[in-house]
């Protein structure tokens, strides 16, 4: 960002830009349709994560599904990593985007969004 001071001089100032994704309908739509796991995958994944202690880097749509979708698997995984001690990690834009798309599409599931936002940790 360019800036000038008092007396006329240049300043360069180091700024940063991040999009933000606001979710159309058929994107909704595409993160519920993709919100599926078989069962057998589900036991393959209950035993991995009760093998070692995990980290699970969540996007933008795994906390906004896991919000507004409370049959998705997406809430599913955050259930069983619950139990089975892992951490949950996303980065602050991700938050912000999952939070933005829910208060713009579901305001209704914004205690869930809450809840789930309580039991991140923020990363990179």
């Amino acid at each position: 960002m360019v800036d000038t001071t008092g007396d006329g001089a240049i300043l360069l100032r180091p700024a940063a830009v991040y999009p933000i994704e606001i979710y159309s309908d058929e994107r909704i739509r595409d993160f519920d349709e993709s919100d599926r796991m078989d069962p057998a995958t589900a036991a393959r994944l209950a035993r991995a994560i009760g093998k070692k202690s995990l980290q699970l880097f969540l996007d933008a749509s795994v906390v906004f599904s896991a919000a507004h979708n409370p049959q998705g698997n997406a809430r599913a995984l955050l259930r069983l990593a619950a139990v089975r001690g892992a951490t949950l990690v996303a980065s602050s834009f991700a938050v912000e985007e999952a939070v933005r798309g829910i208060n713009l599409k579901f305001p209704e599931y914004a205690v869930e969004l809450t809840a789930l936002l309580e039991r991140l940790v923020l990363g990179p």
